[in-house]
């Protein structure tokens, strides 16, 4: 009923599809009942927006980074602080919303082991 092309790249794809789910119910009035995907689907705000916003019930994988199964850390390796509504690396200091003021700050924070994947790659965290 509907097309949004977008280049191939996973964040494209989700958010052409939000546009394509608004444009089909703004133009014919209807909505799907059930929303099936892959794992790109599977986020927490895309399965809240496809629940909450649309009432869709959703048929994808929950992506779910708490166990890394390679070297890099997972997000059950960092703390939420109640108190002062912050997370803490393993090494102690803040996850900031900045990503290179936490790297600097954390550049050792990489799991010690030969095979380890690339220590400057981004670290997704969910803000609560």
């Amino acid at each position: 009923m509907d097309v949004e092309p977008t280049p191939a790249y996973r964040t494209a794809e989700v958010e052409s599809t939000k546009t394509m789910i608004d444009r089909v119910e703004a133009q014919f009035d209807i909505k799907p009942e059930r929303f099936i995907g892959d794992t790109a689907y599977g986020t927490a705000p895309m399965l809240a927006w496809i629940v909450e916003e649309k009432d869709i019930e959703p048929h994808v994988p929950v992506c779910d980074k708490t166990e890394r199964k390679n070297d890099s850390y997972s997000s059950n390796d960092f703390h939420w602080n109640e108190e002062a509504e912050e997370y803490r690396c393993p090494a102690g200091n803040v996850l900031r919303s900045e990503w290179r003021a936490f790297k600097d700050e954390c550049r050792t924070l990489q799991k010690p082991t030969p095979s380890s994947s690339d220590p400057d790659r981004p670290t997704a965290r969910h803000v609560r």
